[in-house]
């Protein structure tokens, strides 16, 4: 069973490598673990949110006319993770590894 449409396997694909290249990064300056996650967290929401508004954009559709019945439709491909547009993971993420964390203090 596919969790995916499209490009969606993007999604966590996209946190993962953020995060732990931000990690990484300030791994060498003095900075607490939580927050350096935090940050490649937020990253990854940016560039998640940027990239599912531009790969789901109407634009790139087809707009077809059925020559029988006038209607216009557009044929557009829909990129998806757990059948939720890409764009809006750049929300659910960050809110729920938020809950965790307060969660856990």
């Amino acid at each position: 069973m596919l969790v995916w449409k499209g490009w969606g396997a993007l999604v966590p694909l996209i946190y993962w490598l953020v995060t732990l290249a931000v990690r990484e990064g300030l791994g060498s300056v003095d900075v607490e673990d939580d927050i350096a996650i935090a940050g490649g967290v937020v990253l990854s929401a940016i560039i998640v949110w940027v990239t599912g508004k531009k790969i789901n954009d109407p634009a790139r559709g087809k707009l077809v006319i059925d020559v029988e019945t006038g209607e216009e439709l557009l044929l557009q491909d829909s990129h998806s993770f757990f059948w939720i547009k890409i764009e809006y993971w750049a929300f659910i993420v960050p809110v729920v590894l938020g809950a965790i964390i307060l969660a856990n203090i």
